[in-house]
Protein backbone atom coordinates (compact mmCIF):
# COMPACT_ATOMS: atom_id res chain seq x y z
CA UNK A 1 0.00 0.00 0.00
CA UNK A 2 1.28 3.54 -0.84
CA UNK A 3 1.88 6.10 1.86
CA UNK A 4 1.42 8.73 -1.15
CA UNK A 5 -1.56 9.49 -3.95
CA UNK A 6 -3.44 11.56 -5.38
CA UNK A 7 -6.42 13.46 -3.24
CA UNK A 8 -8.61 16.01 -4.47
CA UNK A 9 -8.58 19.41 -3.31
CA UNK A 10 -10.94 21.92 -4.74
CA UNK A 11 -11.56 19.66 -7.82
CA UNK A 12 -7.88 19.78 -8.83
CA UNK A 13 -5.80 16.83 -8.45
CA UNK A 14 -2.75 16.77 -6.56
CA UNK A 15 -0.42 13.95 -5.35
CA UNK A 16 0.09 14.31 -1.09
CA UNK A 17 1.08 12.04 1.34
CA UNK A 18 -2.22 10.00 1.98
CA UNK A 19 -1.71 9.83 5.72
CA UNK A 20 1.67 11.92 7.52
CA UNK A 21 4.04 13.44 5.71
CA UNK A 22 7.42 14.29 7.67
CA UNK A 23 9.04 17.21 7.81
CA UNK A 24 11.52 15.90 5.51
CA UNK A 25 8.75 15.48 2.94
CA UNK A 26 8.72 11.42 3.68
CA UNK A 27 5.25 9.95 3.70
CA UNK A 28 4.56 7.13 6.27
CA UNK A 29 1.15 5.49 7.54
CA UNK A 30 1.67 6.07 10.93
CA UNK A 31 2.97 8.50 13.20
CA UNK A 32 3.72 6.66 16.17
CA UNK A 33 6.09 6.48 19.53
CA UNK A 34 7.47 3.22 18.52
CA UNK A 35 8.61 4.33 15.21
CA UNK A 36 10.39 6.93 17.37
CA UNK A 37 7.82 9.88 15.61
CA UNK A 38 5.68 12.53 17.31
CA UNK A 39 2.73 13.90 15.38
CA UNK A 40 2.56 17.37 15.16
CA UNK A 41 -1.08 18.36 13.96
CA UNK A 42 -1.56 16.70 10.74
CA UNK A 43 2.09 16.30 10.05
CA UNK A 44 4.93 13.80 11.79
CA UNK A 45 8.10 14.80 13.09
CA UNK A 46 11.50 12.40 14.02
CA UNK A 47 12.80 12.72 17.63
CA UNK A 48 15.89 13.70 17.77
CA UNK A 49 18.94 11.36 17.16
CA UNK A 50 19.96 10.20 20.20
CA UNK A 51 16.27 9.33 21.62
CA UNK A 52 16.44 5.57 22.56
CA UNK A 53 14.31 3.97 19.80
CA UNK A 54 11.08 2.63 19.96
CA UNK A 55 10.05 4.64 23.06
CA UNK A 56 8.96 8.42 21.29
CA UNK A 57 9.24 11.64 22.90
CA UNK A 58 7.25 14.77 23.78
CA UNK A 59 9.37 16.98 21.61
CA UNK A 60 11.78 16.86 18.99
CA UNK A 61 15.17 18.35 20.54
CA UNK A 62 17.62 16.75 22.54
CA UNK A 63 15.83 17.37 25.88
CA UNK A 64 12.48 15.77 24.71
CA UNK A 65 13.32 12.02 24.57
CA UNK A 66 11.27 10.14 26.65
CA UNK A 67 14.27 8.03 27.10
CA UNK A 68 17.98 8.17 25.86
CA UNK A 69 21.17 5.05 26.33
CA UNK A 70 23.59 8.43 27.33
CA UNK A 71 22.38 11.73 29.27
CA UNK A 72 24.04 14.54 30.82
CA UNK A 73 22.40 17.25 32.53
CA UNK A 74 22.84 20.88 31.31
CA UNK A 75 22.46 23.99 33.82
CA UNK A 76 19.97 26.19 32.54
CA UNK A 77 19.71 29.92 34.63
CA UNK A 78 16.73 31.42 34.17
CA UNK A 79 15.82 35.43 35.88
CA UNK A 80 14.81 33.13 39.34
CA UNK A 81 17.00 30.03 39.57
CA UNK A 82 19.55 27.53 38.15
CA UNK A 83 18.00 24.78 36.35
CA UNK A 84 19.73 21.20 35.41
CA UNK A 85 17.64 20.03 32.08
CA UNK A 86 18.40 16.07 31.38
CA UNK A 87 20.03 16.36 27.90
CA UNK A 88 20.72 12.80 25.35
CA UNK A 89 23.95 12.59 23.95
CA UNK A 90 25.55 9.87 21.21
CA UNK A 91 27.97 8.88 24.12
CA UNK A 92 29.52 10.08 27.11
CA UNK A 93 32.97 12.08 26.57
CA UNK A 94 34.57 10.26 30.24
CA UNK A 95 32.05 7.70 31.87
CA UNK A 96 28.64 7.00 32.62
CA UNK A 97 26.75 5.53 35.41
CA UNK A 98 24.46 2.15 35.05
CA UNK A 99 21.42 4.56 34.44
CA UNK A 100 23.52 5.98 31.16
CA UNK A 101 24.32 9.47 32.84
CA UNK A 102 27.23 10.86 32.19
CA UNK A 103 30.04 11.85 34.50
CA UNK A 104 33.15 13.25 34.81
CA UNK A 105 34.74 10.47 36.91
CA UNK A 106 32.83 7.47 38.94
CA UNK A 107 31.53 7.07 42.77
CA UNK A 108 32.79 4.14 43.51
CA UNK A 109 34.50 1.79 40.82
CA UNK A 110 35.35 1.95 36.96
CA UNK A 111 34.75 -0.88 34.99
CA UNK A 112 36.13 0.46 31.38
CA UNK A 113 33.71 3.91 30.49
CA UNK A 114 31.01 2.08 32.70
CA UNK A 115 30.51 2.85 36.53
CA UNK A 116 29.75 -0.25 38.74
CA UNK A 117 28.66 -0.36 42.55
CA UNK A 118 31.12 -3.57 42.87
CA UNK A 119 33.70 -4.83 40.32
CA UNK A 120 32.14 -7.98 38.82
CA UNK A 121 33.14 -11.78 39.99
CA UNK A 122 35.49 -13.03 38.22
CA UNK A 123 37.63 -10.10 38.34
CA UNK A 124 40.87 -9.75 40.18
CA UNK A 125 40.03 -6.54 42.42
CA UNK A 126 41.06 -2.96 41.33
CA UNK A 127 43.82 -0.81 41.19
CA UNK A 128 44.27 2.83 41.83
CA UNK A 129 44.18 5.10 39.07
CA UNK A 130 44.55 8.61 39.47
CA UNK A 131 42.86 8.38 42.33
CA UNK A 132 39.93 6.48 40.90
CA UNK A 133 39.22 2.51 41.58
CA UNK A 134 39.45 0.94 38.45
CA UNK A 135 38.22 -2.54 38.00
CA UNK A 136 40.72 -5.32 37.13
CA UNK A 137 38.85 -7.22 34.37
CA UNK A 138 39.19 -10.73 33.98
CA UNK A 139 40.42 -11.85 30.30
CA UNK A 140 37.54 -13.64 28.75
CA UNK A 141 39.80 -16.51 29.08
CA UNK A 142 39.79 -16.42 32.58
CA UNK A 143 36.25 -15.90 32.60
CA UNK A 144 35.60 -18.95 30.70
CA UNK A 145 37.95 -21.08 32.84
CA UNK A 146 35.94 -19.80 35.70
CA UNK A 147 32.47 -20.71 33.89
CA UNK A 148 34.23 -23.94 33.13
CA UNK A 149 35.14 -24.34 36.53
CA UNK A 150 31.19 -23.51 37.94
CA UNK A 151 30.42 -25.86 35.32
CA UNK A 152 31.82 -28.46 36.15
CA UNK A 153 31.31 -28.04 39.84
CA UNK A 154 27.58 -28.06 39.61
CA UNK A 155 27.16 -31.21 37.49
CA UNK A 156 29.47 -33.35 39.52
CA UNK A 157 27.02 -32.04 42.41
CA UNK A 158 23.94 -32.87 40.59
CA UNK A 159 25.95 -36.72 40.20
CA UNK A 160 26.36 -36.90 43.86
CA UNK A 161 22.82 -36.03 44.64
CA UNK A 162 21.42 -38.68 42.47
CA UNK A 163 23.86 -41.06 44.19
Amino acid sequence: QSTWGPLYIDGKCIYECLHFQLDDGDCVDTCEPLDNLLKTGTNCARCHEHCKPGLGCKDVSDTGCNKCDYFQYKEIDDDIAKILQKRCVGRCKDFHQEDGECVDTCPKFQLGKKCVEQCPPGDKGYHSESGRKVCNAATITELGSIRNQNYIFMVLTIFLLQI
